[in-house]
């Protein structure tokens, strides 16, 4: 199919199994052989260690290269902000702030950006990420509680943030000009 258009998939949600079969019980898996679990799964040994995928090096020293973050595009700027810095949920982007990581020409108006993870989620579920009008913000006591549940309702004026979460490396070697906001 040459000169097609590819059509642009939003990032899934990551889950654990007993959440995902919880939320969709009718869902079909794929097995090979009927297992369900390879004994000597790669991801296993791969978060048990600090290697990286084919102990790949990075000039970058601003986060152990394995260290968790959420990544995206911000006004063109690729940006990053570890897991850790915004566990139990973080409003970013003020304009000092902003202006103090090198995002000053950014300006998304009246909205702000909040980010959201469990305390003591595991590595692979899926950060929650919006832009949201500033004015919604006043009226938040806890960002756990205001932000959208497993329903996937969205409360009205939010607007997801489209990043993804992965590691420090894989991010930074294709986006040496990464922006690291904390």
């Amino acid at each position: 199919m040459e000169s097609a258009e590819l059509e642009e998939l939003s990032i899934g949600e990551k889950a654990l199994w007993k959440d995902w079969v919880g939320r969709y019980p009718d869902t079909l898996v794929l097995s090979i052989e009927g297992r369900e679990h390879i004994e000597d799964n790669a991801y296993d040994n791969y978060f048990a260690n600090d290697r990286t995928f084919r102990d790949m090096k990075i000039s970058d020293e601003r986060l152990p290269p394995k260290e968790p973050i959420y990544a995206f595009w911000l006004g063109g700027q690729a940006v990053a902000v570890a897991h850790q810095d915004f566990e139990g949920g973080k409003v970013l982007n003020s304009r000092r702030h902003l202006k103090k990581t090198g995002l000053e020409n950014v300006d998304l108006g009246d909205k702000r950006i909040v980010l959201f993870r469990s305390p003591g989620a595991a590595i692979f579920e899926s950060t929650r990420a919006y832009l949201v009008p500033k004015k919604q913000l006043q009226e938040v006591q806890t960002i756990s509680n205001w932000l959208p549940r497993e329903s996937g309702a969205e409360p009205e004026g939010f607007e997801a943030l489209g990043g993804f979460d992965t590691f420090w490396y894989n991010w930074v070697s294709v986006n040496p000009e990464t922006v690291l906001l904390d």
